[in-house]
């Protein structure tokens, strides 16, 4: 076959290849780290958050009551609403950017931006 090497590369090839960027990576070595990342975030972090969840899903709950809604007490019901729903989304946010960085890195080639910086 045309493309079967017999030898090994020189020296100076691999260096060559090396400047160029031209590096042996596996896309699947990094799956496998980003995913056994967030399975041990999710073994850490998760029953802190599942209990923080349902915390703040029995105060929403209490914001059913007609007293919460009363005129003098809206503005301070508001804010805790707005403080909840944080605690809710903020966690949500963070991973929702983690995954989204993980695809990104995966479309770009780092080396070809690090060869526009240079």
């Amino acid at each position: 076959m045309a493309g079967d090497r017999t030898e090994q590369a020189t020296q100076q090839r691999r260096e060559k290849a090396r400047k160029e960027g031209d590096l042996l990576h596996s896309r699947e070595l990094c799956s496998a780290a980003g995913t056994l990342a967030g399975v041990m975030l999710l073994g850490l972090a998760g029953p802190r958050l599942l209990s923080g969840w349902a915390r703040s899903l029995e105060a929403f709950l209490s914001f059913g009551a007609v007293a919460a809604w009363e005129p003098q007490r809206v503005d301070v019901t508001t804010r805790a609403l707005m403080s909840l729903a944080m605690t809710v989304l903020a966690p949500l946010g963070m991973v929702s950017a983690g995954v989204a960085a993980a695809g990104f890195s995966r479309r770009v080639e780092f080396g070809s931006i690090l060869r526009c910086l240079a």
